[in-house]
């Protein structure tokens, strides 16, 4: 989890592209659960379409609090309306 946020992106990028949902959402998941939001907020800049939903969904499952400060960290980095 020490990986850039570039990195990560690109790992979930992979996992999502060959159909490995679980395997992603457990790598957001446990990078959520040690890396703040706002780190979160530069994993999802680099698609936000795919990454947001993806990395809301895996917040829930680490905390309601920690998905809204996804939420908010989204919403500062510009990366969620």
């Amino acid at each position: 989890m020490a990986r850039p946020a570039p990195e990560i992106a690109d790992a979930l990028h992979l996992l999502t592209g060959d159909g490995r949902d679980r395997q992603a959402r457990a790598l957001a998941g446990a990078y959520l659960a040690v890396r703040s939001p706002e780190d979160a907020a530069g994993v999802a800049r680099s698609d936000p379409d795919r990454l947001v939903p993806l990395l809301l969904d895996a917040a829930r499952g680490v905390s309601e609090e920690r998905h809204w400060d996804l939420v908010h960290a989204f919403r500062v980095a510009g990366v969620l309306a």
